[in-house]
Parts: structure tokens; C-alpha cells; sequence
């Protein structure tokens, strides 16, 4: 299948037997821009599989985005393009923001010496086991590969839903699982049902 395609080939017999009317799919997400890792992640799975799994074209961000205009035209071209909306709401999201909330850093630093100042200070006036987690939350810049690994989950999540698949396994094209990883998996999924486990996402 050349990248594209998202068809789906033959379910995969991985040791658990799937519903009649709900089958298990294995789905590798890939961008169409790099060729390279879709053929190899593809190659990977299909030695494993043979055809029981499908490639899925992501969405690519990077590209909705484009190249050539400011930050606050490249977002609104992605919202545009993809019919996502990003959140804007973050209290510190910028290295403007830093710069407004922290008056006392010198105009002559540069925007990444600012931004590093803003994580030493967070990091120096909170507790250490504290600190860490809001830095993790609130001082990592959002990247266009964040969105597009997030659209492309949800678009392959629902259209699991809309086929009301029972279960659907998926990899994004750097994954090399050993020919023991899916059907090991599979043995965990049918404990936790049989364990009276309700879950939808794992």
C-alpha cells in the first residue's frame, strides 16, 4: 500500500479470536512526507503480520500550517485546514507572557534566555517535587507534531468507533514491535476483560 492508503487488509490472527461483527485491527500511523518511514514501519509490521494491519495517513500539521507567515497566521491556517481549534487560554504560553508577568528580566536577554530565566525561577520558588510537574504542564511549548500526532489518534479512534471495531491496536511508524509484543498485549487486554474491565482507551 503506497502512503495514503488507509485501507484496511485482513484482521491479524494474534491468538485471541475477534467478534463476528467487530474485529481487532492493528493501524500504523504515518505521514505521507516521509516515505521512508512509512515503507519501514510498514515492512517492520508486515513481517510480523503479513497483511493483517493498515498504514493510516496522519495529519500532518507541519504542512497545514505552512512555511512562510507569522506564528498567529500559521496557527490559523492549521485551525483552518484541519478544523481543529488550539486552546489559547494557558496563563503563560509565550515568552511575551514571561517578559509581561516577570518585569525584573532584562529587556537585553534574548526570548530563549528569557524563557529559561521563567523556568529557573518557577523551578527555584517551588517546592522540588511540585515544580517539576508544573513545568511538565505549563512551560512546554505546544508543537505542530503535538497536534498532528493528537488529530491523527482521534481520527483513527473514530473511525474504529464508526465501524464499532472491539478493539484496535495502534503504532506510530517508529514502532518496531517484537513478534511476541502483539499477542502479549492482546493476553493483557483479554485479563482485563475477563476481570469485568470496561475500559476504552489503554
Amino acid at each position: 500500500r503506497s502512503p495514503g492508503s488507509s485501507r484496511p487488509g485482513p484482521m491479524p490472527d494474534c491468538g485471541m479470536p475477534a467478534p463476528p461483527r467487530s474485529p481487532i485491527r492493528v493501524t500504523a500511523i504515518s505521514l505521507r512526507r516521509r516515505p521512508d518511514r512509512w515503507r519501514a514501519c510498514e515492512d517492520h509490521l508486515r513481517g510480523l503480520l503479513g497483511d493483517g494491519f493498515d498504514m493510516f495517513e496522519g495529519t500532518d500539521a507541519k504542512a497545514a500550517a505552512g512555511d512562510d507567515s507569522t506564528a498567529v497566521d500559521r496557527v490559523a491556517a492549521l485551525e483552518a485546514a484541519t478544523g481543529c481549534t488550539v486552546y489559547r487560554g494557558w496563563p503563560i504560553t509565550e515568552v511575551r507572557d514571561v517578559r509581561r508577568c516577570y518585569t525584573s528580566l532584562s529587556p537585553q536577554l534574548s526570548d530563549a534566555e528569557a524563557w529559561m530565566s521563567y523556568e529557573r525561577k518557577v523551578a527555584a520558588e517551588w517546592r522540588s517535587d511540585r515544580s517539576r510537574l508544573y513545568l511538565d504542564f505549563f512551560l512546554r511549548h505546544l508543537t505542530l507534531g503535538d497536534v498532528g500526532a493528537a488529530l491523527s489518534h482521534l481520527r483513527v479512534a473514530e473511525r474504529g468507533h464508526a465501524e464499532g471495531l472491539s478493539l484496535q491496536v495502534v503504532f506510530e511508524d517508529d514502532v518496531r514491535p517484537s513478534a511476541e509484543a502483539l499477542p502479549a498485549l492482546l493476553r493483557q487486554v483479554q485479563l482485563f476483560r475477563e476481570a469485568g474491565g470496561a475500559g476504552g482507551l489503554i
